[in-house]
């Protein structure tokens, strides 16, 4: 979920609940939605439909437009909410890896979570090289920061920047990582 209270829009992704994340992420999964939901007009609206694992969303700064990750298809995918492309979709940013969360910093910027999965899988996982992505607003990866040192080979699921700090979390570990940019 997220919430943007300047453009009074609460943009929302849902996928068909799973109990095991890891037997979803071996499925070709295309269950999930993003909707926005407007607090002014009690309304709902659907977006997009048919996504990979529908897995973060944020909104740009000026409320122009959605990014929201698609785990499985390896991909980032924008929905315009205003201007001239209003309405329409398009792929942001094409990964080698399956991006997670997404959040925007305060210079317009987004960090996403990545997972770059490597060797061959043993169970329960298979082993991913964790990334942090820097990613300006036409899509062009700026800096990666690997979290290897951090979570070893287990999944990132959330990077964010906050005056300068850099806070990283892992579904998988019971901790927060938290370094300067």
């Amino acid at each position: 979920i997220q919430c943007e209270s300047k453009y009074a829009l609460i943009i929302i992704v849902a996928f068909e609940f799973c109990r095991d994340l890891h037997e979803l992420l071996k499925n070709t999964d295309y269950s999930g939605n993003l909707y926005k939901y407007d607090p002014t007009t009690d309304q709902t609206s659907l977006l997009l439909s048919n996504l990979a694992v529908a897995a973060g969303v944020a909104v740009s700064g000026n409320g122009s437009f959605v990014l929201v990750s698609e785990c499985n298809a390896h991909r980032i995918r924008r929905f315009w909410l205003a201007g001239p492309k209003a309405n329409t979709s398009e792929v942001f940013l094409q990964l080698p890896g399956r991006p997670e969360n997404i959040k925007r910093n305060s210079k317009n910027e987004f960090w996403v979570a990545m997972n770059y999965p490597f060797g061959t899988p043993p169970p329960p996982r298979p082993p991913v090289l964790p990334l942090g992505l820097r990613v300006n607003e036409d899509g062009e990866v700026l800096e990666a920061v690997p979290l290897v040192d951090e979570f070893g080979t287990e999944s990132v699921s959330e990077i964010q920047e906050f005056n300068g700090t850099l806070y990283a979390s892992s579904l998988h570990v019971s901790y927060a990582n938290i370094f300067k940019v």
